[in-house]
């Protein structure tokens, strides 16, 4: 994963990938999603809230 995060910048960077996971830009949403993993990985205590926005976001792709 590269560089550890430090636990008191979590929230800061929680609160940036909470506001880019609803953006216009599919890309910045894609990585918006690729950061909470990677925050997921390192705070167990987001694992749970990450798959959820997995599981929300395959949903969303098969509608339509």
């Amino acid at each position: 994963m590269g560089k550890k995060l430090k636990a008191k910048h979590k929230k800061q960077l929680e609160a940036f990938l909470r506001k880019t996971l609803t953006s216009d830009n599919k890309f910045v949403r894609a990585w918006s999603y690729n950061g909470f993993h990677c925050l997921a990985s390192q705070f167990p205590e987001y694992v749970r809230e990450v798959e959820q926005f997995f599981k929300m976001a395959m949903n969303v792709g098969c509608i339509g």
